[in-house]
């Protein structure tokens, strides 16, 4: 553990700020708050040391930064308490911190119940119960007098919060419709599912892991020996290599659900003591591409108003927590709409939505508030100043707009952005702002799930005419290309890796392979319906 000088302001604890966290933490920050970090045993070194670089603050700008051991919660505790830190409240920042973040809360509440009464405390995670005692710093007048309001999130069981499997199971018992699926741990449970469903006149599943985000791994398939090698390539942890920084899955299990053909949604709420209220509701434009199965392409803003299923979507989503017994935090439901069948659980994200937070001010600029700023007004302010004063959900918004996902269909070290085709992006009527995720030097992966997205566009405008046709022009030249790379080893000629472009003909790329060519083989790959000319 590292700590700063005490100070006696009020404290924020934040676990794993990772994505959208590291803007949870700045407006901690902004806010007047001190902020101990407490980093769970999912997120990796790399993870945190990239997130002091991206943040540019040092160890010493935190009241402490905790590192979690896995099955040591009472020492993570004691960590805590030992810091002797006016405690404000207890967040979450990103996908990893889930568990931990309700253990915590969890025990901290029970922390302060006894706190002055006894001079040790139970610690309970996992089942199993931990006497410890407790540092003088714990039990002093201020803190007496001072107790803080620790939520957590009300589950039964926390693992609910990521594991889908547990997910549909407890909506189902719930009588709330959901899709057909099938968890599975070994070739007995697979040849059981193929026995059932695999004579269905048109057969199409999902294989995605059991826990896990991003998409990482979740894959289309329409034949048994497609079930098969999604399964051998999830169960045999193909995917943790592509997710170095971020543990976006494991390989414990494979759920296998029918393959829901139709709309998805994300809906986003923020819960304050069993109140629910939508903060957002977005619809996903998911592809194929690169192999992947469902790629984003973006997300687009919604309001109640414009069409009824968005109230019955909010409604499905609503009955589906109130299943859970969830009662505080933030969440987004991924909801498939289905004519004929009406929502359909995706999944529920038991956390503020990810993309890094590039969503926050496009979704404040269009009403005036977001998931983000309503969760720190109900853990900081008790949700007086925006939670009480929003409605249920948005009736409508200010403009339309879409947050788009860039992509790559090459991949290796990122030389440099084609800026041409930058440049048109820039001019489009619609265009607000964009970010890229990597810089030349970073590792470029080919554009497959949520983690190999390399960047995100913005676009917002009054006329939904003239964002939907800047919508498809970005995307003509998200597909052409935007991005130069060289293999892995260096800018050398011992590159023994050559550059596959698989349309030679394109303007885009004839100028892409003539910046590289002098360092990297060329190989050409033209399809038998290219005109010879």
């Amino acid at each position: 553990m590292t700590a700063a000088t005490r100070s006696n302001k009020e404290t924020v604890i934040l676990v794993d700020p990772l994505s959208t966290g590291v803007l949870l933490e700045q407006r901690c920050f902004d806010a007047g708050y001190d902020v101990i970090i407490v980093w769970s045993d999912q997120s990796s070194p790399a993870a945190r040391a990239k997130h002091l670089q991206d943040t540019g603050r040092t160890d010493g700008d935190f009241v402490a930064i905790i590192v979690h051991e896995e099955g040591r919660l009472d020492k993570t505790l004691l960590a805590i308490l030992g810091v002797g830190a006016n405690i404000k409240a207890l967040l979450c920042g990103s996908n990893f911190g889930v568990l931990l973040e309700d253990e915590l809360a969890n025990n901290l509440k029970a922390f302060y119940s006894i706190v002055g009464i006894t001079s040790t405390f139970k610690v309970c995670a996992e089942g199993e119960e931990v006497i410890v005692a407790l540092p003088p710093t714990t039990v002093t007048p201020d803190r007496l007098s001072n107790i803080p309001h620790i939520r957590s999130s009300g589950v039964n069981d926390i693992a609910i919060k990521c594991d889908k499997y547990m997910q549909y199971m407890t909506a189902k018992a719930a009588g709330i419709p959901v899709a057909r699926q099938m968890l599975t741990k070994s070739e007995e449970d697979v040849l059981a599912f193929l026995k059932e469903y695999s004579n269905d006149e048109n057969f199409k599943v999902v294989l995605k892991p059991q826990k896990g985000a991003g998409s990482v791994g979740v894959t289309f398939c329409d034949s048994p020996m497609a079930v098969w090698t999604a399964f051998d390539t999830i169960m045999g942890g193909s995917y943790c290599d592509h997710c170095t920084a971020y543990k976006h899955y494991n390989n414990d299990g494979v759920l296998i659900q029918e393959f829901m053909e139709g709309t998805e949604y994300i809906v986003s709420l923020v819960c304050n003591e069993g109140v629910r209220k939508c903060t957002a509701m977005w619809k996903y434009d998911n592809r194929p591409y690169n192999g992947g199965s469902f790629v984003s392409f973006s997300k687009t803003l919604l309001s109640m108003e414009e069409d009824q299923r968005h109230r019955e979507i909010l409604d499905y989503t609503l009955r589906v927590l109130e299943a859970f017994g969830y009662m505080n935090g933030a969440i987004h439901a991924e909801v498939m709409y289905i004519e004929g069948r009406g929502p359909l659980l995706v999944e529920i994200n038991c956390r503020l939505q990810g993309a890094k937070g590039d969503w926050v001010p496009l979704v404040e600029a269009c009403m005036g508030y977001s998931q983000l700023s309503v969760l720190m007004d109900v853990y900081l302010n008790e949700g007086k100043i925006l939670f009480d004063n929003i409605p249920s959900a948005p009736e409508s918004i200010v403009g339309a707009c879409y947050a788009v996902k860039m992509r790559s269909n090459v991949c290796g070290i990122l030389q440099d952005v084609i800026q041409s085709q930058l440049d048109r992006i820039l001019a489009l009527p619609s265009y607000k702002g964009h970010l890229f995720y990597v810089q030349p030097g970073d590792k470029l992966l080919l554009t497959v799930d949520l983690p190999s997205i390399p960047g995100e566009v913005t676009l917002v405008h009054k006329d939904k005419e003239i964002l939907d046709q800047d919508y498809a022009l970005i995307n003509e030249i998200l597909n052409d290309g935007i991005f130069i790379a060289i293999p892995e080893g260096g800018p050398d000629n011992t590159l023994v890796m050559p550059m596959i472009n698989t349309d030679p003909i394109s303007r885009i790329m004839v100028d892409a392979t003539e910046t590289v060519s002098s360092t990297v083989d060329i190989i050409n790959l033209t399809s038998d319906d290219t005109n010879p000319s």
